[in-house]
């Protein structure tokens, strides 16, 4: 028969799940609230700042969402993760934040290193969203590819203020695609390729040209800007390099600033 005291260390080892997750659910409804009191209350008592709810959402991500700044920058200091990303859409705190034009928890985010500020960069080029090209551009760090790509769009589309802004920060034009590819050279790279999401793109050679086509829809001319690597004369900021293995073509890497998207090749040459 178990001694009394030996019983109700059991019970209380029983227990501390339960309790554990009380006092989770609890920091993650402060969160919520943009309650920064109960928050380091519950911290101190020694709730883990990455605790996950479901589909691994944490505190953090729950405030930056709704825009809590104190919380947010309360659950940095404290050590939280700034790129854990839920596994239901597959978002961050920071493009939470950023969905909501939440600037300043952008900011405190971006500040404590987290990942996505290009991403985020383009997406505000190309959605007019001025402000948050300045948050982004002024923690500074963004490629010279991935500024090129964004004055790009930001020039086709007209949004001279996101232009100036992107110029400001040393965003050039890039260079033009203008370097002869043999035909030779051109019509391995002829063949249907398709991406890990089924989208496919057929590349053949017209009239000594690179072309592309998506299921039916034209996408142009490629030109050379090496023997591998090629950009979209319609879409400048995109940039196309074939991967060769074994003297053979076996896809293409598509990049548009900081994006990147991946090709097999699945029929030609």
């Amino acid at each position: 028969m178990l001694s009394r005291p030996l019983l109700l260390a059991c019970g209380v080892i029983a227990l501390m799940p339960v309790w554990a997750q009380d006092l989770g659910e609890q920091l993650f409804a402060a969160a919520r609230k943009g309650d920064a009191a109960a928050v380091k209350t519950l911290l101190d008592k020694g709730v883990a700042v990455n605790a996950k709810a479901r589909y691994d959402r944490t505190a953090l991500s729950f405030a930056a969402h709704r825009g809590h700044l104190e919380v947010v920058q309360l659950l940095l200091e404290r050590g939280a993760d700034p790129n854990i990303k839920d596994t239901f859409y597959g978002s961050s705190a920071l493009a939470l934040a950023a969905s909501e034009r939440h600037l300043p928890v952008v900011q405190a985010l971006i500040d404590k290193g987290a990942a996505g500020g290009e991403e985020l960069l383009m997406n505000g080029v190309a959605g007019g969203r001025a402000e948050l090209v300045k948050t982004v551009l002024d923690k500074g760090g963004v490629s010279a590819e991935t500024l090129s790509a964004a004055l790009v769009i930001a020039t086709r589309s007209k949004r001279d203020e996101i232009v100036e802004m992107l110029k400001a920060a040393g965003a050039t034009p890039p260079p033009p695609a203008d370097f002869p590819v043999e035909v030779e050279i051109l019509k391995q790279y002829e063949g249907l390729y398709r991406s890990d999401r089924g989208l496919e793109i057929t590349v053949a050679v017209k009239d000594g040209k690179l072309v592309g086509d998506q299921m039916g829809r034209s996408l142009g001319e490629l030109g050379g800007i090496s023997n591998t690597t090629f950009r979209l004369a319609n879409n400048p900021e995109e940039v196309v390099t074939f991967v060769v293995e074994g003297g053979k073509v076996t896809g293409f890497v598509s990049r548009r600033g900081p994006l990147e998207f991946r090709f097999q090749k699945i029929k030609g040459n």
